[in-house]
């Protein structure tokens, strides 16, 4: 039932307006690439792949986004956060009360027991707040340039509308497409480039 108010979003329309948004990204990673050709800077590609694939997601999901490809380190720092939160999932999978705490510590206090989470619990912080600054919008078009249209029109409980949960079903959708991104066109380029 959920995933079927959020079907629109994936649908072969809906992935055509995306276009303008892949194309600008694409921009910015070749403009910063050519940037460092002239520099000599080496390139490490894994990050930048999901840097695009990050910026371009979430500006779907969400109408905004962390602007990785713009910032030095193509948010790196993010990444590696979010691959220490995934290394502890196995934990989290036993010992689900560990995830519940993990997730329930203020970001200023995190850093000081697991400092490389500290970026992650802040893009938790800013997607929770991207979901309420979307629900409260006076603009309509606000909702419909984003993935929550489909779940605010949908007859889902309302439990299943929180902020809390939508921003989680974002974050997913998010995760999914940067990670994914990242493992298979840094390799893929490098298939390419060698030929």
């Amino acid at each position: 039932m959920r995933r079927n108010s959020i079907n629109a979003f994936f649908s072969n329309a809906s992935i055509r307006r995306v276009e303008p948004i892949i194309r600008e990204n694409l921009e910015k990673m070749l403009a910063r690439w050519d940037e460092s050709g002239k520099d000599g800077t080496v390139l490490e590609m894994h990050p930048i792949f999901k840097a695009y694939a990050s910026d371009i997601i979430t500006t779907y999901a969400f109408g905004d986004c962390f602007h990785f490809l713009e910032t030095e380190d193509w948010g790196k720092g993010y990444f590696e956060s979010t691959n220490g939160y995934f290394a502890l999932t196995h934990v989290f999978g036993h010992f689900p009360i560990v995830m519940r705490l993990v997730n329930s510590v203020p970001t200023r206090f995190l850093g000081l027991f697991i400092p490389n989470l500290t970026e992650m619990s802040e893009k938790q912080t800013w997607w929770i707040e991207r979901v309420r600054a979307i629900r409260s919008s006076p603009n309509p078009d606000d909702i419909k340039s984003t993935i929550f249209e489909g779940i605010l029109g949908s007859s889902l409980p309302d439990e299943e509308k929180s902020d809390a949960r939508m921003a989680s079903d974002a974050q997913l959708i998010g995760l999914a497409g940067e990670g994914t991104t990242g493992q298979i066109v840094s390799p893929s380029s490098m298939q390419i480039g060698q030929r």
